[in-house]
């Protein structure tokens, strides 16, 4: 299977909360099972970047019809498109990131340890880590 990754920034355009965040992620990663795809949704205030990861035509069809028609959150910006060879977030259907308290929003069962592993991986040396760490720490 040909694996693509699609990174995007936005804006959001009301004040966002944790509550909120943990619903868009909770519903994220039941549409995302049914997909097979995976990724992060990672924010500071109301500026966000997603990493979307499995087949491209899915990644593609979240992104253009439910994540930019979404009114919560505006200007939309791709970042990186492409061919991968393996996920980078393949163990989450959608893992979410406060980046502004560095805790991660819980959306699957009691998982004491997530918060630890995906600090792990947004601070690993992958492309992925790096733009993730440059773009979260600009605000």
């Amino acid at each position: 299977m040909n694996l693509y990754q699609l990174i995007y920034i936005s804006t959001a355009t009301s004040k966002i909360n944790e509550d909120t965040i943990r619903d868009i992620g909770i519903k994220a990663s039941e549409k995302n099972k049914t997909e097979q795809v995976t990724g992060l949704l990672a924010y500071k205030g109301d500026n966000f970047i997603q990493v979307l990861e499995g087949k491209k035509k899915d990644v593609l069809n979240i992104y253009q019809n439910i994540i930019v028609k979404d009114k919560r959150n505006t200007r939309h910006l791709i970042v990186y498109e492409g061919e991968i060879s393996k996920k980078e977030f393949g163990e989450w259907g959608m893992a979410t990131f406060n980046a502004g308290s560095y805790k991660k929003v819980a959306i699957d069962n009691d998982q004491s340890d997530e918060s630890f592993r995906l600090q792990v991986k947004i601070e690993g040396s992958s492309f992925v880590s790096r733009l993730l760490r440059t773009y979260l720490r600009s605000f």
